[in-house]
């Protein structure tokens, strides 16, 4: 067993269980440093990722399953499941959860030195200005990382990406997607523009669009995808160099914004993967 911390904890006035407190009806964390990982898949992929864990909550009836995953030194608070249930304010079922510190990169993290600032090197980023349901971002961080982003701005009218509801759609993908919050949008990819390279595309119908299954991107390329409700402002759009948009029926005039962000990334990714080959060559 590894050298973990365990602490039994009885009382639900506990002040070391504040995080975990309440968790449904509040976003405690979204002004803090940390975050929430809720079940046993996200939670070992947060034991893998070398985030730094603040603590681990463990109802007694998955203790013995989890507790050889922990990292070592981690403290670990054991609690009876009824009481679980209880100060989480749902039914903790799962019975694992964790308190993390966010890990929060930043432009440099993203195009150097882990990648290449070769303006030539392909990379494909995904920005999110004003994404408003936390479940919608957690799935679009999962679409970030199944086709390769090298990660993924969230403008500051979107949700939280490390919010507990976001965490978990993702699956514990938030954990390997760098993800740049700014609080100046604009000026952030202007700077990815005008420095580092990069197009922007915007993903949204307009007279102007071109079938995202006949477009050539630019090796390196960021796409802007929509508000669930009206889609890009205007402000986005004539940022951009040029608007994507997918072939629909005549019955249907929009798709849900995570499916219309999987096919658009993919059409993308298959795109500079040519390129990368060809370079390779």
């Amino acid at each position: 067993m590894n050298p973990v911390k365990i602490f039994e904890i009885n009382a639900l006035d506990d002040q070391r269980l504040d995080p975990y407190r309440d968790l449904r009806k509040t976003n405690v964390s979204r002004w803090s440093n940390w975050l929430i990982a809720e079940g046993i898949l996200v939670t070992e992929r947060l034991f893998q990722s070398g985030w730094e864990i603040n603590s681990v909550l463990l109802s007694d009836k998955r203790f013995d399953r989890m507790i050889g995953l922990v990292p070592k030194e981690t403290t670990v608070y054991r609690l009876l499941h009824s009481l679980c249930s209880q100060l989480v304010g749902f039914d903790f079922h799962a019975g694992v959860m964790a308190c993390a510190t966010r890990r929060v990169a930043t432009i440099d993290t993203v195009v150097s030195p882990q990648r290449s600032p070769d303006k030539a090197a392909p990379s494909l980023l995904l920005c999110c200005p004003h994404t408003v349901l936390p479940d919608n971002l957690g799935s679009i961080i999962r679409l970030a990382a199944a086709f390769g982003c090298d990660g993924l701005i969230v403008g500051p009218q979107s949700a939280d990406p490390f919010s507990r509801r976001s965490v978990r759609v993702s699956m514990g993908n938030v954990f390997q997607v760098p993800i740049l919050q700014p609080r100046d949008l604009l000026a952030c990819l202007r700077r990815l523009r005008d420095k580092f390279g990069y197009r922007l595309l915007a993903g949204q119908q307009t007279s102007q669009a071109v079938d995202c299954r006949n477009f050539q991107p630019a090796s390196r390329s960021i796409l802007l995808v929509g508000n669930e409700y009206a889609g890009l402002d205007k402000k986005w759009l004539e940022l951009c160099q040029h608007a994507l948009e997918i072939p629909l029926v005549a019955t249907v005039d929009s798709l849900n914004v995570t499916n219309a962000v999987a096919i658009l990334l993919y059409e993308l990714r298959h795109q500079l993967d040519r390129m990368r080959m060809e370079i390779r060559r």
